[in-house]
């Protein structure tokens, strides 16, 4: 799945909203309130308050410039900021009108100021979480999808070992049966008597490396159970093998003090 590319767009409306609010907080307490004196108790009382307003402003503003996503769902932040801020300056609006209908004009500024500027930083916040939400849903659907196709290609494999290994193992059956019956029949100098026995040995090591392989697929924590095995008597094992398969020699060269950690599927 591609993500589409992330909308700048969005990123240069935020930041200029929180231009535009920080500018109206500074031309407010500058200019209208008069903050400058902080040696007073009222000013200093409301720089703090300006103080936080640009916080609050920041710290929302900074959180959804973090937020990586796609474009189409980073457009959420200006729905969230611009219907945060509409509410909370409606609400404040329709307070005013209720509880004082004439109040200070300053104090009606400040209000509705304080208002859109804390409804737009709490829209981001909800715009950040709603996007997180959306995007672990989405993961957990793709985790949940892809752990689907993995049980049903599992289950697929195991259909096919299943009748694989029974096919397998029925022909191979035949052949051993049919080859033991030729040996009963043939004497042992006649030279067709080393072909049917190597026919013999090979398949039943079939038959053996088949079940092997089936115990550990039913196995789903199959830990090997090694223990140390000379290898010279394995190499050497299977070098008889291949000569009497093929009728070539085949010259081994292995220190018989070499011992490795193996279970019984080394030879194969």
């Amino acid at each position: 799945h591609m993500e589409s590319p992330r909308d700048t767009l969005v990123d240069a409306v935020v930041v200029a909203v929180a231009a535009i609010f920080s500018a109206l907080y500074a031309s407010y307490f500058l200019t209208i309130r008069d903050v400058t004196d902080v040696t007073q108790l009222q000013a200093f009382f409301e720089m703090t308050l300006f103080g936080a307003a640009l916080v609050t402003l920041y710290g929302s503003t900074w959180l959804a410039l973090q937020t990586d996503a796609a474009a189409h769902l980073r457009q959420r932040l200006l729905w969230w900021s611009g219907a945060g801020a509409v509410f909370l300056v409606v609400v404040s609006g329709s307070l005013m009108v209720v509880v004082s209908p004439a109040p200070d004009f300053e104090d009606q500024l400040l209000q509705l100021l304080f208002s859109g500027g804390f409804g737009v930083s709490a829209g981001l916040v909800m715009g950040v979480l709603e996007i997180q939400g959306i995007q672990q849903t989405r993961a957990r659907t793709r985790a949940d999808l892809a752990a689907r196709k993995r049980e049903e290609e599992r289950q697929r494999l195991e259909l096919l070992n299943q009748y694989l290994r029974h096919e397998i193992l029925n022909k191979v059956q035949i052949i051993e049966m049919n080859a033991d019956i030729a040996l009963r029949r043939t004497d042992k100098p006649m030279p067709e008597y080393d072909r049917l026995e190597t026919i013999s040995q090979r398949t039943g090591d079939i038959g053996r490396f088949v079940q092997s392989i089936r115990s550990i697929l039913q196995a789903s924590d199959h830990q090997p159970s090694l223990e140390p095995v000379a290898l010279a008597d394995i190499i050497t094992g299977e070098a008889g093998k291949v000569e009497r398969s093929f009728d070539v020699r085949v010259t081994v060269s292995v220190p018989e003090d070499i011992h490795v950690e193996a279970d019984d599927l080394l030879s194969t």
